[in-house]
């Protein structure tokens, strides 16, 4: 569990004058523009230490009902949900999910991204 730091103290000062604060105050208002939306599924990750997770891809995931798993593939193409990571090294896998309310059954598809 992470230590919580009250606004009105030194700790959170000296917190946020140095390099590992991280301001997410915008992350609320994009989280209220996609509320009750189409786009409710986010992910909000933090880094990790880099040697320790260098060898591991990164991933775009999108989840779908009733549709199929390579449609979900389609879109994160279509809509060009890779443009956030144009700068990320590493490999990128793209992940299609569809859940088949009828069946209970799932299904999934992953590729491997190939930057242009």
């Amino acid at each position: 569990m992470g230590s919580y730091l009250n606004p009105g103290n030194e700790m959170f000062r000296r917190s946020r004058n140095s390099q590992i604060y991280v301001d997410k105050s915008g992350l609320i208002e994009k989280m209220n523009k996609v509320i009750r939306t189409e786009q409710r599924y986010v992910c909000v990750s933090r880094p990790r230490r880099r040697k320790a997770y260098a060898h591991k891809p990164a991933v775009v995931i999108e989840l779908k009902r009733g549709d199929s798993a390579e449609g979900a593939i389609a879109q994160i193409r279509e809509r060009n949900y890779t443009e956030d990571l144009k700068d990320y090294r590493g490999r990128l896998l793209l992940v299609g999910i569809n859940y088949d309310a009828k069946t209970k059954r799932h299904t999934c598809r992953i590729e491997t991204y190939a930057k242009s």
